[in-house]
């Protein structure tokens, strides 16, 4: 237990001497450990430590929960007596959850309650239960009717969550060799009410039984937090492809534009990128390369979107130089195998590095995270530019951040026309199927191949790749953790339900995929991290190309459905 003074502290406590050793007292019969301890909690299913800090921890310029935090404790208990005075609750509340994300801790702060003197303060009972940033539960007994006990909350901690995102972040790697003693807790016989013993447990449906998980976790959910984060992505892929035309001194960039989402980010990131260099849009070169599958919905998408964008547009189709390919390789044009689909893609590449090259520019990459992590894209083809603009926006976030462009050019105070033709466009493109358009068209002249049907729902490969990168966790947790978030219960309105058998297909293919489509990801060309991690090599994502998945397919046979 570590004290932080205030002023009225010192009247009754003084800090324990921080070169003196661990001491035993004696109460009500029992030996109290008394001294610089962590509390630690080991069964079969695992440990955690817990550290104790009283008095004004909040505002210390050093806070004692730092210190416990890096000598290893991942629950930090704060009984505390912190007075309320007009905007201190908020203050303490903004706080609290600031330190708990950077802490990478759970956090339980529990304030002094109403029952307390009013003869010069007032108590407001503020209790919090946070994890890594995330509030569980709080409550405020100054919000409560008089006479009413202050609530108490259970809730339960992801330890393992903790662990993962200790396990990831360089700061807690080699934790203080600090004079902390560790006080080993084990169950004992509950008498009375003096205290309940929660086990530790390693099954995540226990877990889950008084949480709600996520399904969308790229994705803010209040509308307003959502709008400045999909602002914030456009901004940032702005600044970095103006720096890197600046740097290079290339004043056209070069983008194959499809009329689907990713070449749209693109399009509009570039275009963003054009106004904060000064430079004009037209220095903007777009280009269309129609080929086998392309329809007239995207074609027309994307024509009406680079006119309205008001860059310089060309049209090249890509058909005659194809088929002349697959006669020079003896390739029967009828078999619409995976030679068929990615000669058209490395055609595609090919003409735009060599427009580049014609007009001094930058190639702009339109692949994002999410294809990244499937492997879903030609080796040398899509996978190759001269600058990954969007890989590291994840497929679920790219629907929004085009919404949000949409909106906002309708919602502009003195729309033009142009503005509106944007707009529509861009609806359009969002209610346009998800597809590469490799393959030739239906007899309706509409898409017939749907890259969702063949991946599967890139709303589940996101919350997938999310929770292996970011949290570390192992099949068998991350398949009950969509089982809960996709379940069909209304929980997040925006969720499409999926049953137990459609997210074990589709965990299996992420996995198969993200480990054999590695060698992908370890030739990406330069690009901006968006987010706190991403895929490539640059920004340390060390996955070698030769990982074998054996061992996660093998924990998803174990599960029964």
């Amino acid at each position: 237990v570590r004290l932080q003074h205030t002023d009225t502290d010192e009247r009754w406590f003084d800090d324990f001497p921080s070169d003196a050793s661990t001491r035993t007292i004696s109460y009500q019969n029992k030996d109290i450990p008394f001294g610089h301890v962590l509390l630690e909690h080991t069964d079969e299913n695992g440990s955690y430590c817990i550290g104790i800090c009283i008095g004004d921890d909040i505002d210390a310029p050093a806070p004692l929960a730092d210190t416990l935090a890096l000598a290893g404790a991942e629950l930090i208990v704060h009984p505390a007596a912190g007075t309320a005075h007009v905007g201190r609750y908020q203050q303490r509340r903004n706080s609290l959850i600031e330190r708990c994300g950077r802490l990478r801790c759970a956090y339980l702060y529990a304030g002094a309650g109403t029952g307390e003197s009013t003869t010069a303060r007032v108590y407001d009972g503020h209790r919090l239960i946070c994890e890594s940033g995330d509030i569980l539960a709080e409550n405020l007994a100054l919000h409560e009717k008089p006479g009413v006990p202050n609530l108490c909350d259970v809730r339960p901690v992801d330890v393992e969550r903790l662990k993962a995102l200790r396990r990831g972040s360089p700061h807690f790697r080699n934790p203080l060799s600090l004079s902390f003693d560790k006080v080993v807790l084990t169950k004992r016989k509950q008498t009375g009410q003096d205290y309940v013993y929660h086990p530790f447990v390693s099954h995540v449906s226990s877990l889950l039984d008084e949480r709600t998980v996520d399904p969308h976790p790229f994705i803010p959910h209040d509308p307003v937090q959502r709008d400045n984060y999909c602002r914030d992505v456009l901004n940032l892929q702005a600044q970095a492809l103006a720096k890197r035309l600046r740097h290079v001194g290339a004043k056209c960039s070069v983008i194959g534009v499809s009329g689907g989402l990713d070449s749209t980010l693109a399009l509009l990131a570039t275009a963003a990128a054009y106004e904060v260099n000064g430079w004009p849009s037209t220095d903007i070169l777009g280009i269309t390369m129609p080929g086998f599958g392309t329809t007239e919905l995207t074609h027309t998408n994307a024509h009406s979107l680079m006119e309205a964008l008001n860059i310089t547009i060309r049209e090249i189709p890509i058909g005659a130089a194809v088929s002349q390919h697959f006669s020079d390789i003896g390739h029967d044009p009828d078999l619409h195998d995976v030679v068929y689909e990615n000669s058209q893609a490395r055609e595609r590449t090919q003409i735009l590095m060599d427009v580049a090259n014609q007009v001094n520019g930058l190639v702009i990459g339109t692949g994002d995270l999410s294809e990244l992590a499937l492997g879903w894209c030609t080796y040398n083809g899509d996978q190759m530019s001269m600058y990954a603009l969007n890989g590291g926006v994840p497929k679920t976030l790219i629907r929004h951040i085009i919404a949000y462009a949409a909106n906002s050019y309708r919602n502009r105070s003195e729309a033009a026309v142009n503005d509106l033709t944007i707009a529509a466009c861009l609806e359009s493109i969002l209610a346009t199927p998800i597809s590469p358009e490799l393959l030739p068209p239906d007899q309706d002249g509409n898409i017939a191949q749907h890259t969702e049907d063949t991946t599967g729902p890139y709303e589940l490969h996101d919350f997938f790749l999310y929770h292996t990168v970011v949290h570390r966790f192992d099949p068998a947790k991350l398949y009950t953790l969509a089982r809960r978030a996709f379940a069909d219960d209304d929980r997040y309105e925006t969720a499409t339900p999926y049953t137990a058998e459609e997210i074990m297909k589709w965990l299996r293919t992420f996995y198969r995929r993200f480990f054999t489509q590695q060698f992908k990801r370890s030739a990406l060309p330069d690009g901006p991290q968006i987010m706190d991690f991403d895929l490539s090599p640059k920004n340390g994502w060390a996955m070698p190309s030769d990982a074998d998945v054996t061992n996660w397919l093998a924990q998803l046979d174990d599960i029964m459905i």
